[in-house]
């Protein structure tokens, strides 16, 4: 399993299908029908593209045109009427075996979608990366994947990047006897890096137990940047499930992105990050108005021996609902560290009990250096304290602003998170600007507490 660093990996990438083109056979796809003969000739449809890139001694590139691309070759069922996942590209997802970039005209412009847009109706994913293959997707929407068991989009055994792509309205759906319902648009199992990327309105469903991963489920390595993920949920009876946008149980590191609006069950134990057993790493990024929690470290019945593991750096916590008086924004019961972050405003709904974070069971650590919090009882030390009624009127503009690629709350001028950071801090922000910058005027600049530095006037 390859190895690699979020800015080299993407870097290499970008550079091996672009720049080393010349060496790369280049197919272009001609046609929006998912037809097959194995060829990708002057008839080419996307399908026959990426049957012949993974007969190609090296890597290649697939130029799919503006147009939406329908896999309509739906996949046999058995005698319970379960589908059958076929790994031959023939029928069903798009099995790549090789080494191919897929390049789309844009997010909205090039479009893989399922065949049936029906909740109820599960025909197939839209693509399988096995294992030793490398799959690129860039500049593209995967819409409306119907999976059966797991990744609704995408499952991935090898390596998969996406830069600037649009996960929009996947599924998992647990299917009969299928052990499924994990990662609504994609569940990864390998190695996988998503930057500039969208999930939206992503769903796993299960109705026997929890389903894991609404827009993500990671058990293998996984790395996001400069990405957005809203609107996605996880749903079960009753009412339960972890991970509205990642569910991580292996490696994560999370940079410069937002979560908003995720949605969760209010009897679930997991927030829009749910981390059970594995190393959690969130980093200049943004949670506003989810709902039952936004991060959850560990689980209530995790022993010592798989405690989980979170860092939390500059990231910014708020505006959370929960129906469940137990349900905080954020809830550790493994190993946790939090720097020079924002965690306020989170609340149940209807009411003002403020429940912003907690530490829970036998086993956990706890650590906080350089907190924003409410005045409120709570077994989280914070090292700045103000009412919950002012975190939007003191603290924080309660409009969230975008950059263009993921969303914040900006700081207000006077507000007690400006030039409060302690110790060593981040060169920039969720933004990119630059970090440390003298937000309060008193000539010494001192990095800001979560996601968003102050600029100087």
């Amino acid at each position: 399993m390859l190895n690699f660093s979020l800015s080299r990996t993407l870097a290499g990438a970008l550079l091996l299908f672009g720049a080393a083109s010349a060496q790369a056979a280049v197919l272009l796809v001609t046609t929006e029908q998912d037809s097959y003969d194995g060829q990708c000739n002057l008839h080419c449809s996307l399908r026959d593209a990426v049957a012949a890139a993974n007969q190609a001694s090296g890597s290649s590139i697939i130029l799919l045109p503006s147009g939406t691309y329908t896999l309509t070759r739906r996949n046999l069922r058995d005698d319970d009427n379960q589908p059958i996942d076929e790994d031959d590209n023939l029928i069903g997802d798009l099995d790549v075996t090789g080494e191919v970039l897929i390049k789309g005209a844009g997010i909205g412009k090039s479009i893989v979608e399922g065949v049936n847009a029906d909740l109820f109706v599960v025909e197939h994913r839209l693509f399988e990366v096995r294992p030793g293959a490398r799959l690129v997707l860039k500049s593209l929407s995967l819409s409306n994947g119907r999976s059966a068991d797991n990744g609704g989009a995408v499952e991935n055994y090898g390596n998969l990047l996406l830069h600037n792509v649009q996960a929009l309205d996947n599924i998992t759906r647990e299917w009969g006897d299928v052990d499924g319902g994990r990662g609504g648009a994609i569940a990864n199992y390998g190695d996988l890096l998503v930057s500039a990327s969208k999930f939206e309105g992503n769903s796993a469903i299960k109705e026997s137990s929890n389903p894991l991963g609404g827009a993500i489920f990671n058990s293998g390595k996984l790395q996001v940047r400069g990405s957005h993920f809203g609107r996605n949920d996880v749903g079960g009876l009753p009412l339960s499930g972890a991970g509205t946008a990642i569910y991580n149980t292996a490696s994560a590191r999370i940079e410069t992105s937002s979560f908003i609006d995720n949605v969760i069950g209010e009897l679930a134990e997991g927030g829009a990050i749910t981390n059970e057993g594995g190393v959690l790493t969130v980093t200049n990024s943004t949670f506003s108005h989810n709902f039952e929690s936004a991060i959850t470290n560990g689980r209530n019945d995790n022993p010592p021996a798989i405690r989980s593991s979170a860092t939390l750096t500059n990231v910014t916590i708020v505006d959370g609902r929960s129906k469940n008086s137990n349900r905080y924004g954020v809830m550790n019961w493994g190993q946790l560290l939090i720097r020079n972050s924002l965690i306020a405003g989170n609340s149940n709904w209807p009411g003002d009990e403020v429940l912003n974070c907690i530490n829970l069971g036998d086993h956990y650590s706890y650590q906080a250096i350089g907190l924003l919090s409410n005045d409120e009882p709570s077994n989280c030390t914070a090292d700045v304290f103000v009412p919950f009624e002012q975190t939007f009127t003191q603290v924080l503009s309660p409009t969230l602003a975008s950059d263009g690629k993921t969303f914040f709350h900006a700081l207000l001028p006077a507000s007690p998170a400006v030039d409060a950071g302690i110790g060593a801090c981040i060169s920039k922000d969720q933004r990119g600007v630059s970090r440390p910058q003298d937000g309060n005027g008193d000539a010494v600049a001192v990095c800001d507490l979560g996601a968003y530095e102050l600029t100087v006037q």
